[in-house]
């Protein structure tokens, strides 16, 4: 399917915000797509993190999540990527993580300007979770309802 296609003649997403999630364990990856949805998220799932850096600037999700454990190396590469604000596709990132990571890795996070992370689907990392977006995401509903306010106008 062609995204942009849906994108523009489709309000399948309306004013709600979109998601990236990019994990290769369904588990986990249906766990994180409910939570987001309990937010006010629709979700787009790639089990291929290389697809999904290809796909994301037509997809221009408000938020990404990553596996880190899958993609051990590539992350940091779609971080930095989605972060630079390159072809338009800036959003922000959550990582889901080991239980236990290097302080190498936690500096990595911490310099490239990670949102939050959290490190199991376990209702406690999972409430973790909607506590890292809520305050990005009553921004985020505040800055759609505006443009779409806005392009209302020029549409009339």
């Amino acid at each position: 399917r062609n995204l942009a296609n849906l994108r523009l003649h489709s309000n399948k997403f309306g004013d709600r915000m979109k998601a990236l999630i990019i994990c290769d364990d369904e588990l986990v990856t249906n766990k994180i797509k409910e939570t987001l949805q309990s937010v006010g998220y629709d979700s787009i799932i790639y089990k291929w993190l290389l697809k999904a850096l290809d796909n994301v600037e037509e997809i221009s999700p408000d938020l990404s999540i990553v596996s880190v454990s899958d993609y051990p190396r590539h992350w940091k590469t779609f971080a930095q990527f989605v972060l630079s604000g390159i072809g338009h596709a800036k959003s922000n990132i959550i990582l889901y993580t080991p239980e236990t990571i290097s302080d190498e890795e936690k500096n990595k996070i911490s310099q490239l300007g990670i949102l939050g992370t959290f490190s199991s689907v376990e209702e406690e990392e999972l409430e973790k979770l909607k506590n890292i977006i809520s305050p990005k995401q009553e921004n985020n509903t505040k800055r759609k309802s505006l443009l779409l306010k806005i392009q209302d106008m020029y549409e009339k």
